[in-house]
């Protein structure tokens, strides 16, 4: 039999996360569907919710546009002892509710938000996922950004590894030669400017890193995961030795054979 009167539960949003994960984690809880989701955003009740994000924004994609956090949620469920019951009305009755609890936040986020750097409101939240990504420590968000911004400015291609696993699939600590021959608009090693989207949810302070970008002349980085660290450099000689170092460190501390491993159950994080 149904539930009729449902449990407060808490839904997470996860730092860092892709929407595609998330949505697949609610089916797996049994909450709700990825494609009820997508239906409840144009249903009359949040069609005005959406219209105010799509005058902002030019696009709307539930694609990192919710903002990560904890968020109670009052869910319905149906009895596993029932066999004959309807689970879509309860399905969607969730998705119904998590949009209920999570766009205010979102709208709330987004509303201040002007053109700035040349960037719209929406590339501007395309390029804090991508900051979010790639700030592997939880730090230096504004010396990301401000590599970004000067590419950008350069049109120089972003050169983004979590860009590029988004349309792979799969994590490696050192991106190959064929993962970046990949055709697709978010491998940013051959694409010029920003990809079509976000590539995850994003914390305030990726946004704030784009916002307010550092004052400095880096225009390269490599992630150490041995120091855990970014190392960043304004030339590309001394960005191939940080490298070249950082690939050394990681093979010496995990392996060689750990350097191509393809890890489909993580991304960039």
């Amino acid at each position: 039999m149904l539930r009729i009167g449902g449990r407060p539960t808490d839904i997470v949003v996860p730092v860092g996360g892709k929407y595609s994960t998330f949505c697949k984690n609610l089916e797996s809880a049994g909450v709700t569907r990825c494609e009820y989701l997508e239906e409840a955003g144009k249903s009359p009740r949040f069609l005005s919710s959406f219209a105010l994000l799509q005058e902002k924004l030019g696009s709307v994609s539930l694609e990192g546009l919710l903002l990560p956090g904890s968020y109670r949620v009052r869910l319905k469920f149906l009895d596993s002892s029932c066999e004959t019951c309807d689970p879509e009305p309860v399905l969607r009755h969730n998705a119904e509710a998590f949009l209920r609890a999570v766009l205010p936040v979102t709208l709330k986020r987004l509303r201040p938000l002007e053109e700035r750097h040349g960037l719209s409101v929406y590339q501007q939240i395309i390029l804090a996922s991508i900051v979010e990504k790639e700030a592997v420590a939880n730090q230096d968000y504004d010396r990301v950004a401000a590599v970004f911004l000067r590419r950008l400015r350069r049109n120089m291609p972003l050169g983004s590894c979590p860009a590029v696993e988004y349309a792979l699939g799969f994590h490696r600590p050192f991106l190959l030669f064929r993962d970046i021959r990949i055709r697709s608009p978010y491998n940013l090693y051959v694409k010029k400017g920003l990809p079509p989207g976000p590539i995850a949810f994003f914390s305030d302070q990726a946004l704030q890193g784009v916002l307010y970008p550092a004052d400095s002349d880096d225009l390269f980085f490599v992630y150490d995961w041995t120091l855990q660290k970014l190392l960043f450099a304004s030339h590309y000689s001394l960005h191939e030795k940080n490298a070249e170092q950082a690939r050394k460190n990681y093979i010496q501390k995990f392996g060689r054979k750990n350097l191509y491993r393809a890890d489909y159950d993580r991304f960039y994080k």
